[in-house]
């Protein structure tokens, strides 16, 4: 029986120290629903009257996360900096504008970037992190990027590999194929992506959305690419569904403007400096793309 006991006792801690080591592509069921429910909340901060009420409502949902996330984790430690990633990201969407936070902004990412890295270093040969920690990685890494032409080009493929390693877990992940969708629409077909690659990401991010938000993100980012390809029946056709949901949302009233002047989103993530001062102006015209 003794023997017994002290074998039992000696799993257990195997359990406990060394399996964290290995896989553990599952989390919480806590988490799973939480991260849902951050979806919608993005959507619903975005409706908020400033950008710091908006902050002050995710934030409140952050705190009750951090407060409630340890009495149901399964793994503390990757579910937090999945969370962790979820609200770096949604700070910088509303700090971007502000030039005197850029600087807080690109170390927060590099940061939180390098955080989730050495956590994912444990799985090198084996690719089983959770699906969100992979997706949103890559987030803040493409996020980074944008502070630094250097980060661009040592991160670039990264980042892909990071979206598709989410979806080979679950390959109908609407949040990555939506993320993996503006890749391919960036890069050029030579290195991998290109417009008809990224239609096929929206098209199935689209129909995998799970919940609201990200029905929400998907219906939007289907909506400007096809404005960017002049298909403007169908650019109004998903536009229209993302404003059904939430007619108030800042994402869709920035677009609205885009539009009104000729440009896709697409084309203002690329271009965004010049247009921020461009907005007032009408007379600004987009040049057409090539086409595949």
């Amino acid at each position: 029986m003794r023997l017994l006991f002290l074998c039992s006792n000696f799993c257990l801690l195997l359990y406990l120290f060394i399996f964290p080591c290995f896989a553990k592509e599952e989390i919480s069921s806590y988490s799973e629903q939480r991260i849902a429910e951050f979806m919608r909340y993005r959507v619903e901060a975005s409706s908020c009257k400033s950008n710091n009420e908006s902050m002050k409502m995710l934030d409140e949902f952050k705190k009750q996360t951090e407060r409630e996330l340890p009495m149901h984790a399964i793994d503390i430690e990757q579910e937090l900096l999945i969370f962790e990633s979820l609200y770096v990201m949604e700070r910088h969407h509303y700090l971007y504008d502000y030039e005197d936070k850029r600087p807080f902004l690109c170390d927060a990412m590099k940061a939180q970037m390098e955080k989730n890295e050495n956590y994912l270093a444990k799985f090198k040969s084996r690719e089983n992190a959770n699906k969100w920690l992979y997706v949103l990685t890559g987030d803040v890494t493409s996020c980074y990027m944008t502070f630094s032409l250097s980060a661009t080009l040592r991160y670039g493929f990264h980042v892909k590999d990071l979206y598709e390693k989410a979806l080979k877990l679950d390959s109908g992940l609407s949040y990555a194929l939506t993320n993996l969708g503006q890749w391919m629409f960036y890069a050029p077909k030579i290195f991998g992506g290109g417009k008809k690659k990224a239609l096929k990401c929206f098209t199935r991010a689209v129909e995998s959305s799970k919940n609201d938000g990200e029905q929400f993100f998907s219906d939007m980012y289907m909506s400007q690419f096809y404005f960017d390809r002049k298909k403007m029946d169908l650019s109004k056709k998903y536009f229209d569904k993302a404003y059904a949901f939430n007619q108030d949302s800042s994402y869709l009233e920035l677009i609205k403007i885009l539009n009104e002047n000729g440009w896709s989103l697409f084309y203002y993530n690329r271009h965004r400096a010049g247009i921020d001062a461009d907005i007032k102006n009408s007379n600004f015209k987009e040049p057409v793309d090539e086409d595949d």
